[in-house]
């Protein structure tokens, strides 16, 4: 149990620390969490034997759940810092562009809508669909739970990715003025 409670712990420190931007830091912190969760799944698993272990089933689910959660998350930061890395490399071709293409990225001329929202909005509504049909599909808290959290994360990503690209061309189209 005291493993439990010390991943815990490293579980919220990491949320906190990725919600604030610390993603390094918040990486190595869902790494140590990781860690802690599979090792105590492993004692108790070694402490109990495996029939023992499943009359357990609420339990070792619960830290199954953590587990994933933890590793969805790495695999998000990991990811946001793959495109992060590709936008640093697409950023300083916008500056040996015209101002008409970089206009053209982010407004839509027939709608007078920013295609950076509109799909933002688009990709929204994928993910709302998407959370709509495994929300059906399950009928375990602990995974919807899991479901809604995950939902949420990621609308509040899409919206972040959304506001940096917004930011990053209208900077360039302020610059050349």
């Amino acid at each position: 149990m005291e493993n439990r409670s010390l991943a815990l712990r490293h579980v919220s420190e990491a949320l906190q620390l990725d919600s604030n931007g610390f993603h390094q830091a918040a990486f190595a912190k869902y790494l140590q969490s990781l860690h802690i969760l599979t090792t105590y799944l492993n004692d108790l698993f070694i402490a109990l034997g495996f029939s023992k272990m499943l009359e357990k089933n609420r339990e070792v689910n619960q830290v199954l759940c953590m587990i994933h959660e933890c590793s969805d998350r790495v695999s998000v930061i990991i990811n946001n810092r793959e495109s992060s890395t590709i936008q640093t490399k697409v950023q300083p071709s916008f500056a040996g562009s015209s101002s008409l293409t970089e206009t053209s990225m982010i407004e839509n001329t027939t709608s007078g809508k920013f295609s950076v929202f509109e799909k933002l909005q688009d990709e929204n509504m994928k993910l709302l669909k998407n959370y709509q049909r495994r929300l059906e599909i399950t009928n375990d808290k602990c995974i919807k739970t899991n479901l809604k959290l995950e939902f949420e994360r990621r609308l509040a990503e899409n919206a972040i990715l959304a506001k940096k690209k917004y930011d990053i061309v209208s900077f360039v189209i302020l610059a050349e003025l």
